[in-house]
């Protein structure tokens, strides 16, 4: 069969102006709306398509018969403030409806990019023609198809009396761990069309009795400490996932996982990456670095203090073997001092903190420095930057073979000015939103296309009440 022409893109549409009909004071809202007909989607660029967080240009599409109507909300509580990194963006409507507020962000802070960035997906010009869909914000949660929430109060929303009608639900986990911090049980609901992340783990399994990072290191630890153990290699994917499977921890169940993507670059690239840059406008080559290896960060907390105090240790045991290196750690300096530290290291090492990402990771590869990274081969993220050998330098998060990593990556100056430009290239489509926006197009395609039989099964359904709901259990 000749496979029917895609859709053409089609213009951004101008932002919804809330209508008195869409506002929490307005008129009785409808108790009943029909059923959304969903229109058969082209098949999406799969994601990481030609260069990092580029589009292969394709033929020219037409443009479908009718475009997909969707209605969507997020709460703009404790919006970020982006300065100079918003400039020249495409315009992003502001919520002002502050009727579910325990959605979004309980106080300041760089977590609240996170929804912001989904927000500005959602409303993006090019996610609704490559879709051939019509994503149109309101300002009124109750009146939205789609709802943006915290992952951890999806369930609250859906709870929530003041619901009349079918509605989807697009989690956004705000923490910083790579395991799935979203309930199982929320995750099963036909309601969540997905959940959003900005790393993760690319294995399944992460349903142990302990946080992923905890249980890796605590087997690895009781492994070292077996006389029959001389192991000193890598962990790439297939060992840690058998290591996971040999603790009995369990996978998350396929239609669960599907849900969970990883779409959001991390905030510090799209903030700070301009100033990173106007600060180090050329990274000196590797080889003319004074500083060969660097850890700079708090050695404090619990696993955070435990893990960081392990790498310190190890690091100063390499530096008494190897007088030739110089090895540097400190906890704390000043901006200034911090970054020309940075700019001139060959390697910095970057452990675990309160999740295995850090922002550190990222003002290393902005600073031109080599990100060294437990267990980097393990780990996803929509920009590229965990690429072993090829933007960055895996190492094992007990650090039996940090010392071998770095004698190997010091002794090939041609292999680390070779890192050093890909990583750089692989973050510079994620400066500004304006650049993030558009490199993230094809993850949020994907994601809303992998969606659609969600919400086709979920919206066909009749619309109870919850009231009518809890009358038909007690009528039985």
């Amino acid at each position: 069969r000749t496979p029917a022409p895609a859709p053409s893109p089609a213009p951004p549409l101008p932002p919804a102006r809330p209508t008195p009909a869409s506002t929490p004071s307005a008129t009785p809202r409808e108790t009943h709306k029909p059923p959304l007909a969903l229109t058969p989607l082209p098949r999406p660029t799969p994601v990481g398509a030609g260069k990092a967080g580029g589009r292969k240009p394709g033929p020219e599409k037409q443009a479908p018969e009718k475009a997909r109507g969707l209605t969507f909300f997020t709460p703009g509580s404790h919006w970020p403030d982006c300065g100079n990194s918003c400039k020249k963006s495409r315009h992003i409507p502001v919520p002002r409806n502050r009727s579910i507020d325990y959605c979004g962000m309980t106080s300041p802070g760089y977590k609240a990019h996170y929804p912001f960035f989904v927000h500005g997906m959602l409303a993006s010009g090019d996610v609704h023609a490559q879709l051939g869909w019509d994503l149109r914000f309101v300002d009124d949660p109750f009146q939205a198809d789609i709802v943006v929430c915290a992952a951890n109060k999806a369930e609250q929303f859906l709870s929530d009396e003041r619901r009349t009608r079918r509605q989807l639900v697009i989690g956004v986990e705000l923490g910083d761990s790579a395991f799935v911090q979203t309930p199982l049980q929320t995750l099963s609901r036909p309601e969540v069309l997905a959940v959003v992340k900005h790393h993760s783990w690319r294995f399944p399994r992460q349903l142990c009795k302990d946080p992923v990072k905890e249980t890796i290191l605590e087997t690895l630890a009781v492994m070292r400490e077996s006389p029959s153990d001389s192991e000193r290699g890598s962990l790439p994917l297939g060992k840690v996932t058998q290591l996971l499977v040999d603790q009995g921890c369990k996978a998350i169940p396929d239609d669960a996982f599907r849900k969970v993507h990883t779409s959001i670059p991390s905030w510090l690239t799209v903030q700070m990456g301009s100033s990173w840059l106007k600060r180090i406008k050329h990274p000196r080559h590797p080889e003319k670095r004074p500083i060969d290896v660097l850890f700079m960060g708090a050695v404090s907390g619990n696993f955070r203090g435990a893990h960081r105090a392990s790498l310190v240790a190890a690091l100063k045991d390499i530096q008494q073997r190897n007088t030739q290196w110089r090895v540097l750690t400190t906890e704390k300096v000043g901006a200034e001092s911090y970054g020309k530290a940075m700019s001139s290291t060959k390697l910095f090492v970057s452990p675990w903190g309160y999740g295995e990402w850090s922002g550190k990771d990222e003002e290393a590869i902005l600073a031109g420095a080599i990100l060294v990274k437990p267990l980097a081969s393990c780990m996803a993220h929509l920009m590229p930057m965990y690429e072993p050998d090829v933007t960055c330098l895996d190492v094992r998060p007990d650090w039996r073979n940090l010392e071998a990593v770095i004698s190997g990556a010091l002794a090939d100056p041609e292999r680390l000015h070779r890192i050093q430009r890909a990583a750089l290239e692989a973050l510079q489509p994620w400066i500004g939103y304006n650049r993030a926006l558009g490199s993230a197009t094809d993850a949020f395609v994907q994601l809303l296309s992998n969606a659609t039989s969600v919400a086709e099964g979920e919206f066909a359904k009749p619309w109870a009440s919850r009231a009518g709901r809890a009358g038909k259990v007690r009528g039985r």
